[in-house]
């Protein structure tokens, strides 16, 4: 995630994605500039998360799904 400088970019991109429904859990790192989201399953709409991103005012690079393990 490009664009986040503080504590506030932080907290406002969290509840942004937290908002989501297909979203059960968002936990966003400054320091490494990553957000790391969970899901209720594999419902989740990456595009439409992408534009939440955008809509915060940062900038999605690279988007990752990790499957859970077994």
């Amino acid at each position: 995630i490009h664009g986040m400088t503080c504590a506030f970019c932080v907290d406002g991109l969290q509840r942004s994605l937290e908002k989501r429904p297909d979203i059960t859990a968002a936990e966003v790192s400054l320091k490494h500039r990553k957000v790391r989201i969970t899901t209720p399953g594999e419902s989740a709409d990456l595009e439409a998360i992408r534009q939440t991103v955008i809509d915060a005012g940062f900038t999605p690079v690279n988007i990752v799904r990790l499957a859970d393990a077994p």
